[in-house]
């Protein structure tokens, strides 16, 4: 007589085979999604999946992690994750919303952001007419200029933030995934008088808009998604002397969204249901920061959220500008406390992100692209490491102003809720 466990991988054998791969293939792929989503894989219920080449169920909390507040599949069964037949079907809508005039130095506002389809990017769009009158005086825009007018961008869903860091920030990413194409914002208004400026902010809801990874379905009823935004403080944009003076007036803010159907198709044997791609993971993007040793080494300690990290974008502001990592010695990525492996010299690392991006990163930042090649193979799986980190050595010689301070932005891919 065939026991339980022969019956179960028999089951299991046949359901690969049905699926062109074998159960050992099976049995890996389930290992990694496992450990994307921040399982132990040395827990007993686990194993017991990965044996059976049992993935995470989709719109489960797998790991030890705090859940997101919200599901990103429905709970309900009229919804089934096909990407091959949503691809087919679904189509591209792209519109706008109403446009709000910019906060005031230093103050925050936001929009609430539509339920319709799958979100998979917004691009927060200004214009603006700058005015400088030098006076007596002189006017200098800093390196936040002009990306960092809004200070900080956010993305929430239920109150949760997915994506939070300086606009300038949001830039350094749109450089790296375009290999630095080139934007339509205006450069810094240095002619006297008035000056039209239009910026431009990708927030990539979606890690890409390739396999829509982390897109929103924001027609959930389920879920209420806003986009909030600080305006800097003027001093951090522009460095005034004597009487000189900057401005902005008719300065508006207004969203293009990006987001896709969610076709209704027969299924057979199941009769209609809305169809959706892969959207068991999200997408972060944080932002976070320590004080800069002034020389010597500055830890950076990761985020150790259930999933992969993508690459950490890091750059140092010196209080008054940022200091162009050049100026650095190493870059390391250390977890363990001992092992180490990852050491650049900074020519090094900022030659390969030259290579991979066609250029250095602008105004000034350095970037450890762990999904450049190969994103399954290098990502980094923080929940697995002890206390992994970013590690910045600065060499004598180099002056940090005192409070300064080095910034990372962790961009991940984790299980969603």
């Amino acid at each position: 007589m065939i026991g339980t466990r022969e019956r179960a991988f028999e089951a299991a054998r046949r359901y690969a085979g049905e699926h062109n791969h074998s159960l050992e293939e099976a049995q890996v792929f389930a290992a990694l999604m496992h450990r994307r989503n921040g399982a132990d894989l040395n827990d007993p219920l686990i194993g017991a999946l990965v044996e059976l080449g049992i993935g995470p169920i989709l719109g489960e909390a797998v790991g030890s992690t705090p859940a997101a507040t919200f599901a990103t599949v429905p709970s309900d069964q009229f919804f089934v994750i096909a990407p091959e037949v949503f691809d087919e079907a679904t189509i591209l809508n792209v519109w706008q919303s109403a446009q709000k005039a910019l906060p005031a130095f230093g103050q925050p506002d936001g929009f609430d952001l539509p339920g319709r389809g799958l979100l998979a990017e917004i691009e927060l769009r200004l214009t603006a007419t700058v005015t400088n009158t030098a006076g007596t005086g002189t006017i200098t825009y800093t390196d936040y200029w002009p990306y960092g007018i809004l200070d900080n961008i956010r993305f929430t869903v239920n109150g949760s933030p997915l994506l939070n860091a300086q606009g300038q920030s949001y830039d350094f990413r749109r450089q790296v995934v375009t290999r630095k194409a080139p934007d339509s914002m205006t450069s810094a208004p240095t002619a006297a008088g008035a000056n039209t400026v239009e910026v431009h902010w990708i927030i990539p809801i979606a890690d890409n808009l390739v396999n829509l990874w982390g897109s929103i379905l924001t027609q959930s009823d389920d879920l209420y998604a806003r986009l909030e935004y600080t305006a800097a403080a003027q001093s951090k944009l522009v460095a005034l002397t004597g009487n000189a003076t900057m401005v902005i007036t008719a300065a508006n803010l207004q969203l293009t969204y990006f987001a896709y159907d969610v076709p209704i198709v027969p299924i057979a044997n199941m009769g209609e249901k809305g169809v959706l791609p892969d959207t068991d993971v999200l997408h972060r993007f944080s932002e976070f920061s320590v004080p800069v040793v002034a020389v010597g080494d500055t830890e950076l300690k990761l985020q150790q959220t259930a999933g992969e990290i993508e690459r950490i974008i890091l750059f140092l502001d010196n209080v008054g500008s940022i200091m162009d990592p050049a100026s650095w010695n190493t870059v390391r990525f250390q977890f363990a406390e001992t092992e180490e492996p990852i050491t650049y010299l900074i020519a090094q690392l900022l030659s390969k992100n030259a290579r991979n991006y066609l250029g250095r990163i602008t105004p000034k930042a350095a970037v450890i692209d762990f999904a450049y090649w190969n994103q399954r193979r290098d990502a980094v799986y923080p929940k697995g490491v002890a206390n992994p980190k970013v590690i910045v050595n600065i060499p004598n010689g180099v002056t940090v102003n005192a409070g300064a301070r080095l910034y990372g932005v962790q961009e991940s891919l984790v299980g969603g809720a």
